[in-house]
């Protein structure tokens, strides 16, 4: 009875900072008005037993025709926002073909369990965006959340930098602004927190 309880506890504001999470508009309209930008979202959950968390990132720059052109199956990969980071060759997508415009790369999970991250790479002549969710925790690092994790329940606000590369195409943004807030309680001696996340930064 007291196991299904503290889920219960735990799930119902995880079930609604997930739905936050997901049901968030993409910034279409902002990466349409600024040339280079980066946004995240990310929900982190913890209590005794265990801690899991969530991370969408977004990115959009503007690439030349030449270069994204010249993409290939060798050609790199790597982002890092924060604490997360992922990396590889668009090759690694099983179905890339030769004169492809997108690639999606995956990341399974240590033990088997099925895949922790999906990121999903596409260019044009004129930008490359990348679209990325990721379960957080043993297998992927947080942006940022779970260092405020247990923290006493209020805002948090802080400052981290980011970069992205594919090929010859590649932005940095420094500072990438990140606002958030700590829900931390206790319930019959133990203590659970969820930390909610969100940064973005353009130029």
């Amino acid at each position: 009875m007291l196991a299904t309880t503290r889920a219960l506890l735990l799930a119902a504001p995880l079930a609604i900072a997930f739905a936050a999470l997901h049901g968030a508009p993409a910034d279409a309209e902002a990466g349409s008005r600024t040339k280079t930008v980066i946004n995240f979202n990310e929900i982190w959950a913890e209590d005794t037993d265990s801690a899991k968390g969530r991370v969408h990132v977004e990115a959009r720059i503007p690439a030349d025709a030449a270069v994204t052109a010249a993409f290939d199956a060798s050609t790199p990969f790597d982002i890092s926002v924060g604490f997360f980071d992922f990396s590889g060759v668009l090759g690694d997508d099983p179905a890339y073909v030769p004169g492809a415009t997108s690639a999606t790369l995956t990341q399974e999970a240590l033990d088997g369990s099925g895949l922790v991250l999906t990121a999903k790479i596409r260019w044009t002549d004129r930008q490359v965006v990348v679209r990325i969710n990721g379960v957080t925790g043993a297998d992927v690092s947080n942006v940022l959340a779970d260092t405020y994790s247990m923290e006493d329940s209020s805002p948090v606000y802080d400052n981290l930098d980011a970069q992205l590369t594919v090929g010859g195409v590649s932005a940095a943004w420094d500072p990438l602004l990140c606002v958030g807030r700590v829900y931390t309680w206790s319930w019959r001696d133990e203590d659970f927190s969820i930390v909610r996340m969100h940064g973005r930064a353009a130029y």
